[in-house]
């Protein structure tokens, strides 16, 4: 009979080949993993580091324009570089007074990118300008790789806060007068999602409440030049120096556009006005913004002999947060249709700024200056926008309350403002006559 044979130790093999295999598979599954992250970071590091460097590259952008601000405060006339370098203060107000000037540069031998370097003395290069931490050398190799400055926007932006509830600019524009502005657009709720949004109910859009978008208030206050203060008293018809309306955001209701009339309204003292609702989710004109609303305005009141206009020292627009959460907005002007007030701008990939085709939307200068920088780390880029503007004096008192003061013993004796006084006639703005309406009872 024949004798079977086994081999000892086949299974054990079997066992410890599989259980390799399967180690292998969870090493390299673990290593990929902690390579994945260890690069995430790595590009984290140097995201922020290029973001750090485009910064820098904001700070001597405001370096340069103070030194601009110097140069125009001592008298300085402007006059053309004699070469591709910017050594003094004439030079310096015709490079940023030309720094959109993509020609006007070239012919100077003057790159947009290096406009900051250059005016700052700065050691530019073909990559730009390198951000260094005193005398020690930068091993991220960050640079700020061009940055450029524009005078001349399109639109005027800032944010609204609990700590920041009102802005109030004087528009300031290039090549047309105030009078020609016959319409406004108010942008705001920045990059909102769909799960950030919470609008007020149709029912009970007055209410107060942490809404986002949140309702906002924009106020006119305008005046042709021969204005007398009586002429703020009361509107003329759909003429009025002043107005303030709110505006609350709806979904799916509400309007996209307004009509002068509304700021006549607002200052009708006689008549109930509510609050506007306004349709958000259409997003027009752009996705940028969650709400947008274009809003008419009305002619000054016309109060002297020589009709004037609406008066370019005259014209203060105020975008204030009642109350809801802090936003970011957005103002544009435009002149009627068919009226030539600009030229349509366009950002190149490159960063450069063309004027193209005419367009009714004005351009703003003189209000805001926007710095458009560019960083790199290693091989990682990043670009920031920044806008600056100088300090106003139109954010008076408009958010605060009313403070009323005063006591017995004035002047002349009189009782100043006694609060235990009668009142026996109150002012009616729709009244016949005196416009005395009787406050007493004959009880």
């Amino acid at each position: 009979m024949k004798r079977k044979e086994f081999r000892k130790g086949a299974a054990s093999f079997y066992v410890v080949a599989f259980s390799t295999l399967i180690l292998m598979v969870i090493v390299v599954s673990f290593t990929a993993l902690v390579v994945a992250q260890i690069t995430r970071t790595s590009n984290d590091d140097l995201s922020q580091s290029a973001y750090d460097a485009a910064l820098a590259g904001v700070e001597d952008a405001k370096l340069a324009f103070y030194n601009y601000q110097s140069c125009v405060a001592q008298g300085v006339t402007a006059k053309m570089p004699a070469s591709s370098s910017i050594n003094t203060c004439e030079e310096i107000v015709w490079a940023i007074e030309n720094a959109t000037d993509e020609d006007a540069l070239a012919a100077a031998g003057l790159d947009p990118c290096d406009l900051v370097g250059e005016i700052l003395g700065r050691n530019v290069t073909d990559n730009g300008v390198m951000v260094s931490e005193g005398r020690r050398e930068n091993n991220m190799q960050e640079w700020y790789t061009c940055v450029k400055i524009n005078t001349v926007l399109k639109d005027y932006r800032a944010s609204l806060s609990s700590s920041n509830q009102i802005k109030a600019i004087q528009p300031k524009f290039k090549n047309i007068s105030a009078d020609k502005i016959k319409s406004i657009r108010l942008s705001w709720g920045a990059n909102l999602r769909e799960n950030q949004k919470k609008y007020s109910s149709a029912s009970n859009y007055l209410s107060v409440g942490d809404y986002n978008p949140p309702t906002l208030a924009l106020a006119l206050v305008q005046a042709e030049k021969g204005f007398t203060i009586n002429d703020f008293y009361m509107p003329r018809g759909e003429q009025t120096n002043s107005g303030m309306i709110y505006l609350v955001p709806q979904n799916n209701s509400g309007s996209t556009a307004l009509g002068a009339d509304v700021w006549s309204k607002s200052t009708d003292k006689v008549s109930i006005n509510k609050a506007y609702k306004v349709n958000c989710p259409n997003k027009a004109p752009s996705d940028e913004f969650a709400c947008a609303i274009d809003i008419g305005l009305p002619d000054p009141i016309d109060s002297s002999s020589e009709w004037t206009g609406r008066f370019d020292d005259n014209f203060i627009i105020a975008v204030m947060l009642p109350y809801g959460e802090p936003t970011d907005f957005a103002l544009e002007f435009f002149c009627a249709d068919g009226v030539e007030c600009g030229k349509e701008m366009h950002i190149e990939d490159d960063g450069t700024i063309s004027e193209t085709e005419p367009t009714t939307q004005a351009s703003l200068q003189g209000i805001q200056i926007a710095f458009d920088s560019t960083g790199r780390a290693n091989d990682l880029f990043r670009r920031v926008e920044t806008r600056l503007e100088g300090n106003d004096s139109f954010a008076m008192t408009l958010m605060g309350p009313l403070e009323v003061v005063g006591g017995s013993g004035g002047s002349g004796g009189s009782d100043g403002l006694k609060k235990d006084m009668v009142i026996t006639c109150e002012y009616n703005f729709g009244s016949d006559g005196d416009g005395c309406m009787n406050m007493t009872s004959d009880e």
